[in-house]
């Protein structure tokens, strides 16, 4: 990992080559990969080795989903930006309980669970594909206030399981004195030393502040996961749906693996169309296609009159 924690795009590239090579991605039967990186610089993907590795790798068999990138500009590093890789952006639902199929809701209170999704700061392009301009990203996945496990080992995660154990005392009522709890957020890896020393006052309830504090600060939700956001996690769900279309259907290629996340998206049309490609992924329609596409055990059958 290069500077400022980034993943040089020699490396990103090093990885490419060696599926390619010996044709390992077969050898470990690879059919997708998730790339939740990008490249060092914007480049048109024909003059970009990842970019025509990525393009290499789909022509053998491999899907390639990628992030469109957190930063709201109008430019898409590779392998992103390659013709044949899924570019995946994101949306944020605001951590609500929503379905796209509750039309009950929306003729009860009027409101258009859809209309309020909104879109993540990710970014978009338009490139030159082989077949004319392609805009990317295809596809969107959610991109806010997703559980996720803390990294082994860091700082964080050990402050986290520290807090859980305080946590768990405190809520059970025992008896903790000032002093253990003093020592306790000076142990604390991540935590600032200053603030600590002017808490050295505090009362019972003013501890039980600063623990809510330093949750919220690392998205608590347990002591093992945190809530986190990004493309950087869309698009990892778009390849986890991708992974379980291969398996319902090991006859499907790259293209239509793609296509059928396509065509079976969520539109968002109060959306500007440039950032949103065919909408919000949608798992079970996925799925369900890939299932009766060619090859598949409901190859040929018709979709069920009842939405799932």
């Amino acid at each position: 990992i290069g500077g400022g924690g980034r993943i040089p795009e020699a490396d990103i590239l090093r990885g490419l080559k060696w599926l390619l090579e010996d044709d390992r991605w077969e050898q470990y039967g690879v059919r997708v990969l998730n790339v939740s990186v990008g490249g060092d610089f914007d480049e048109p993907w024909r003059r970009n080795g990842v970019s025509l590795a990525a393009e290499e790798l789909n022509r053998r068999g491999v899907l390639i989903a990628a992030a469109a990138g957190n930063r709201g500009y109008d430019i898409i590093l590779p392998p992103a930006q390659t013709p044949s890789v899924l570019t995946v952006g994101g949306v944020d639902d605001f951590n609500r309980r929503w379905s796209p199929l509750d039309m009950f809701a929306v003729l009860s209170t009027g409101v258009d669970e859809v209309a309020r999704l909104d879109l993540y700061h990710h970014n978009w392009t338009e490139i030159e594909a082989t077949d004319g301009p392609l805009k990317k990203p295809e596809v969107l996945a959610l991109a806010r206030w997703l559980p996720s496990p803390i990294l082994l080992p860091s700082p964080v995660l050990a402050e986290m399981v520290a807090i859980g154990k305080l946590r768990e005392r405190l809520l059970a009522g025992e008896n903790i004195s000032l002093n253990e709890l003093r020592a306790f957020f000076s142990r604390l890896p991540t935590y600032r030393k200053r603030r600590v020393a002017v808490q050295y006052g505090a009362q019972r309830t003013e501890f039980w502040r600063l623990l809510r504090e330093r949750m919220n600060s690392h998205k608590w939700v347990h002591p093992y996961y945190q809530h986190v956001d990004g493309t950087s996690v869309s698009v990892a769900q778009v390849s986890a749906v991708a992974a379980q279309m291969v398996q319902a259907n090991p006859a499907l290629m790259p293209a239509q693996i793609k296509q059928l996340i396509i065509e079976t998206a969520l539109p968002l049309p109060r959306q500007p169309i440039e950032r949103t490609g065919a909408g919000l992924i949608q798992p079970t329609r996925a799925v369900a296609a890939a299932m009766r596409a060619e090859g598949g055990p409901l190859g040929g059958l018709p979709f069920s009159g009842t939405l799932p």
